[in-house]
């Protein structure tokens, strides 16, 4: 199983904290993402103070121009979690993942990645049987 990322990252955050309450924000896979159209993407956003302190209560939305993300929940220590259905693709596809939103002193965040998407299982197989009609 390979993880490809590219190491392309945008962030912008409002520029009035100091420089140890600016947040740092990422987009993390859990693994390689299938590009099947049915297989689910599991990634996480991890948010912290350049202290090192989480930060809990963001309000984010993820988004992309293809495939469907789901909503960002958070998981707890400023980790949220989010899933992603990508379409199905023939070779190996980029694509870019965008996470914006508040953090609780209603800050904008605003994060993206590119990421790059991996074909299915040509060789699999789904079947199905109606047992009435054999």
């Amino acid at each position: 199983m390979t993880i490809s990322l590219v190491l392309l990252a945008s962030l912008s955050i409002d520029a009035q904290a100091g420089p140890l309450l600016q947040p740092l924000i990422e987009i993390v896979p859990v693994s390689e993402v299938v590009a099947d159209g049915t297989t689910q993407a599991h990634f996480y956003v991890i948010g912290i103070f350049k202290d090192g302190e989480p930060i809990d209560g963001m309000v984010l939305k993820a988004a992309t121009k293809t495939g469907r993300v789901g909503t960002l929940e958070p998981v707890g220590a400023g980790i949220y979690h989010f899933s992603y259905v990508p379409p199905s693709v023939a070779e190996p596809t980029d694509v870019v993942i965008s996470v914006k939103g508040k953090t609780p002193d209603k800050r904008q965040v605003s994060v993206e990645d590119t990421f790059t998407l991996v074909p299915g299982d040509p060789f699999s197989m789904t079947a199905s049987a109606n047992l009435g009609e054999m």
